[in-house]
This record gives structure tokens, C-alpha cells and sequence, in this order.
């Protein structure tokens, strides 16, 4: 049984490239955000500048959101469905 050597090499060739094209990926899906729990409340923290985003409060049970980026929170409170809204307008 002769090897061709043609065809050998084409076999390799399209594996590689199959490898390579499943290796793609654009990372969409990848969550921007860490999120911790201090005390009585839960922080998001951008994942690429660090900065604070917002914080939900058990007390309240309502989220604030970041001013300036800082520490600093907005003394106006959001309903869940806002507090997405603005995660999606920041990114």
C-alpha cells in the first residue's frame, strides 16, 4: 500500500485549520463585571477599569448606581430592570 503524499498533507492541513477555526472566539458573552458581597450590600465592580459601578441593598432593597466612577453613590434608587438598563448603556 503506497502513502500519498498529497493527499497526507491535505488531511493535516484541513485539521489544522478545523483546530484553529474552533479555537476562535470573540468573547461576547464574557461577564464585565465582579461582583461581591460587603456587608449588606452587593458591589459591581468593572472587571476592566476597576471602578465601582453600582450597589444593590438589602435594606432598601433597591440599586444606586455610581456618580463618577467613584466610591460615591447617586442618592436617587433603581428597580432592577433600570439597574440592567444602565450596565448595557456603560458598556
Amino acid at each position: 500500500m503506497k502513502l500519498d503524499i498529497k493527499s497526507f498533507i491535505i488531511g493535516v492541513l484541513t485539521t489544522v485549520n478545523l483546530f484553529l477555526l474552533m479555537g476562535f472566539d470573540d468573547h461576547e458573552e464574557e461577564n464585565k463585571y465582579d461582583i461581591e458581597r460587603i456587608g449588606g450590600n452587593i458591589v459591581w465592580f468593572d472587571k476592566r477599569t476597576g471602578e465601582f459601578v453600582g450597589n444593590y441593598s438589602d435594606s432598601t432593597e433597591r440599586y444606586r448606581v455610581s456618580n463618577s466612577g467613584g466610591m460615591n453613590v447617586s442618592s436617587k434608587y433603581y428597580t432592577e430592570s433600570q439597574f440592567i438598563d444602565y450596565l448595557k448603556e456603560r458598556d
